[in-house]
């Protein structure tokens, strides 16, 4: 599914991809969805932004949306692909660990459990489900180095942990004008 959102101080919108979890609940990279926004959609239908995890960089998003929710499950071997609403674009994990990311607007450290892989991913991925070969979800885009071509999804543990504690409500508000 297409996310996006209107930042309040920027004439663009970030974009993204997110996942449904239940009938009008859907999972996406909080970092497309975080802050203040004049609107945020999912396939072109507001949405709400539920819960946000800074350090997952994890969201849910409330929408009119409904679909199978996904199977979440760790992942077998080094073969995955990343899935848009477009294309499935095969990829190889090189490895599973801890990424520690520094916001450069915070100033924040987080730790998060990710899974390393090639190639890098197109401007616009954040979100987007990394599926084994029987379409589980076995993690969730969020970060990509271009410098080496690479990206990173939190993995499915990550997910299931933010999917288990109390929703974070998103503390920010509507474009103050």
């Amino acid at each position: 599914m297409a996310v996006a959102a209107q930042p309040c101080r920027r004439p663009t919108r970030d974009v993204g991809v997110g996942v449904v979890i239940a009938d009008g609940i859907v999972l996406t990279a909080a970092h497309t969805v975080d802050g203040d926004r004049r609107a945020v959609t999912v396939d072109d239908r507001p949405a709400v932004v539920v819960a946000v995890d800074p350090r997952t960089d994890l969201a849910l998003l409330s929408a009119d949306v409904t679909g199978p929710p996904v199977e979440l499950q760790p992942l077998q071997g080094d073969a995955a692909r990343v899935a848009t609403p477009s294309v499935a674009t095969p990829v190889r994990v090189m490895r599973t660990g801890r990424l520690i990311v520094h916001d450069a607007t915070t100033g924040d450290r987080h730790e998060r459990d990710v899974h390393t892989f090639a190639p890098s991913v197109p401007e616009g991925t954040s979100g987007a489900p990394l599926l084994d070969d029987v379409d589980h979800v076995v993690g969730l885009v969020v970060l990509d180095n271009r410098t080496d071509d690479t990206a990173y999804a939190v993995t499915s543990d990550e997910i299931d942990g933010f999917l288990a504690q109390p929703p974070i409500a998103d503390a920010r508000s509507d474009c103050r004008e």
